[in-house]
């Protein structure tokens, strides 16, 4: 089973800090004392940094998608997932 890291963002001002690592180690943490195995969460396709970012983690992309929401119409979305 996996649980999801539904949102995360760092002001640029404080990106390359380790901010978004201590977020994701809380985040991941949590998600492993509920007793969940894997993580999943999505991430734009054109945000390559945060992707980058995420695989540095051991996310790998399982799919890509494009959205349906009526706000972002055909963005392109990667899910990507992680085992613990």
């Amino acid at each position: 089973q996996n649980d999801m890291v539904y949102e995360l963002w760092v002001s640029p001002l404080s990106q390359g800090q380790g901010v978004g690592s201590r977020l994701m180690d809380h985040a991941e943490a949590i998600i492993r004392e509920r007793g969940f195995s894997s993580s999943r969460l999505y991430v734009y396709s054109p945000n390559t940094k945060a992707q980058a970012f995420y695989e540095r983690r051991g996310y790998q992309v399982l799919e890509e998608r494009s959205s349906q929401d009526h706000a972002d119409v055909g963005l392109r979305y990667k899910i990507m997932s992680r085992n613990f």
